[in-house]
């Protein structure tokens, strides 16, 4: 068997083919080559005249062309499909089989390191706890803060409580009771995050207290980092 790229036999490649077909591997999409044939004996005689050429392109595969479930699981490379090839929200809860995820395969929270949280009270029925975190040497995917606050005094039955909890002067939680009562003084928890935080960033926690005597407010500020 003879075969090139163009339609003269000069300089054409050979192979010795056995049987009946031939498969030739290793070609591109649209790839054209152009094949001769010239049958031998187990002698190395010729038998008959040189036959061709002949020419076949390949065609690339369209989705059409695939049959329903032709494509099997192990053949798939691993790591052969990149997150760029996964459309925003194409892949569900449904699609992932149970206890596939497991932990190695989730970023791992990890407290700021110093100063990974902050406290503060106020005898204020208005006021702003707040405080600035420096920046990860890893750099920070995601910023998870909690914030709780207490409230202390003696409650009416039109004691309320606003409270807002900001990260970077962005709102990420808050809650407003009014008309509550005593309810006011229960342990009241925020809580919110900020993705593709960079560099440093401020924890801002806003509260406004009413109808409360001699009220006084504490509040606990806790930062997870969730790094790249």
């Amino acid at each position: 068997m003879y075969f090139d790229t163009n339609n003269t036999i000069s300089g054409a490649s050979t192979i010795n083919v056995t049987g009946q077909s031939f498969n030739h591997t290793g070609l591109g999409a649209n790839d054209t080559r152009y094949y001769w044939a010239q049958a031998y004996d187990t002698l190395d005689n010729t038998l008959g005249s040189l036959v061709g050429p002949v020419s076949a392109t390949t065609k690339r595969a369209d989705t059409d062309d695939i049959i329903a479930q032709a494509i099997t699981t192990d053949k798939i490379y691993d790591l052969a499909v990149t997150t760029a090839k996964i459309a925003d929200l194409d892949v569900t809860a449904a699609k992932i089989a149970n206890a596939t995820i497991t932990s190695g395969k989730l970023i791992q929270g990890t407290f700021v390191g110093s100063g990974n949280f902050f406290t503060g009270t106020s005898t204020q029925s208005s006021d702003t706890f707040s405080q600035n975190f420096g920046a990860s040497a890893n750099g920070d995917a995601f910023v998870l803060v909690t914030a709780k606050i207490d409230t202390f005094g003696s409650s009416t039955t039109n004691s309320g409580l606003v409270a807002e909890l900001r990260i970077d002067g962005t709102t990420v939680d808050d809650f407003s009771l009014s008309g509550v009562g005593s309810v006011v003084f229960a342990k009241n928890l925020l809580v919110g995050g900020k993705s593709n935080v960079s560099g440093s960033f401020d924890v801002e926690l806003e509260y406004t207290g009413s109808n409360v005597t001699n009220d006084q407010y504490a509040a606990r500020v806790t930062v997870w980092r969730f790094l790249n």
